[in-house]
């Protein structure tokens, strides 16, 4: 594998103090505060680190901004940096490296989305979606011609996605080989939500080595709602507080074998929450980084593997930065 850009990683380590913990039957607690913004925290190891989890920078040396996209069971990172050129690039993390990301046809910018234990990664540079595993380059083609996103992928190589049907309404979906299964939520929308900013339809956004999907729909009132499929089961995710008259918009981004999902969600106020929904017990537990600005675009979570390891970037108000979350529960 040619990797470009290699460098140590520079990390810091602090306690995570912004974590408010939600369950199914409500209540809430955890503290709130205005740190002073720093764009890189001062290297500060805990020994005896918070119980509600212990949170490491992780930012591309020498990037503007960074953004975590997901972590696999072997501990290997994937994301983002844009430089000072305002290019955007993607990468993933071996051992204490970096590696770039680079498709050799790439003329501009790269994004990545998914990978598996194997280290197979998922990515899109101009002319599409792409395939990465080792040396080799797989391209990705639309289904049946329609605009296609794909997001997730797991051990078997099994791919989840979602593509826009002809009437501009979105529809998920699981590609095995050459086969692709559509997924549409029994509540999902059927029609294109021409008044909102963002899409509707079903939107699949990762799958786990048990061939759980999860993601997210829109129901008739252009509302988000999370799920995790299960076979023929959609298990809700919601907002504990979440009502008819505060609706909360709910996106889940990633799911790992224990069927823990993680995502963000948004409110009324218009700021983005990370989440970490615990299978078990449904607990909701609500991540917010202490230097996340309410102004800005908030915290987001993408990925969980199976050791409960959480990644995913914040706005501090001067830039993105991406983090690791551990031991949180």
């Amino acid at each position: 594998m040619k990797y470009r850009g290699k460098t140590e990683f520079f990390v810091s380590t602090v306690a995570v103090l912004l974590l408010l913990i939600f369950t199914a039957c409500g209540g809430s607690g955890g503290m709130s505060g205005n740190n002073p913004l720093r764009p890189t925290p001062t290297p500060q190891p805990d020994p005896t680190p918070d119980p509600q989890g212990v949170l490491t920078i992780i930012n591309y040396p020498e990037a503007v901004d960074t953004w975590l996209y997901g972590i696999n069971n072997e501990g290997m990172m994937i994301g983002g940096f844009s430089d000072s050129s305002g290019n955007e690039k993607a990468f993933m993390t071996v051992g204490n490296t970096y590696a770039r990301i680079d498709n050799p046809d790439a003329a501009g910018d790269t994004w990545v989305y998914g990978i598996n234990d194997s280290g197979h990664v998922l990515a899109y540079y101009e002319k599409g979606y792409f395939l990465k595993t080792g040396n080799r380059y797989e391209y990705l083609a639309d289904y049946q011609g329609m605009p296609t996103d794909y997001m997730g992928i797991n051990n078997d190589g099994l791919l989840a996605g979602y593509f826009e049907t002809s009437a501009g309404v979105y529809r998920g979906f699981l590609k095995d080989g050459n086969d692709f299964t559509e997924i549409v939520h029994p509540d999902a929308s059927s029609a294109a939500c021409e008044d909102l900013e963002w899409q509707c339809g079903t939107f699949l956004t990762g799958i786990n080595n048990s061939g759980h999907a999860a993601g997210y729909f829109t129901d008739s009132n252009g509302v988000y709602h999370g799920f995790v499929k299960d076979g023929d089961s959609y298990i809700p995710i919601e907002h504990p507080n979440s009502r008819p008259n505060n609706l909360i918009n709910v996106y889940v981004n990633g799911i790992n074998d224990s069927g823990h999902a993680v995502g963000h969600f948004w409110g009324s106020d218009g700021y983005a929450r990370g989440f970490v929904f615990i299978k078990d017990g449904n607990r909701f537990i609500e991540i917010t980084h202490q230097d996340a600005v309410r102004d800005g675009y908030g915290t987001y979570v993408y990925g969980i593997n199976d050791s409960g390891q959480i990644v995913g970037w914040f706005d501090d108000g001067l830039r993105y930065q991406g983090f690791l979350l551990e031991n949180l529960f």
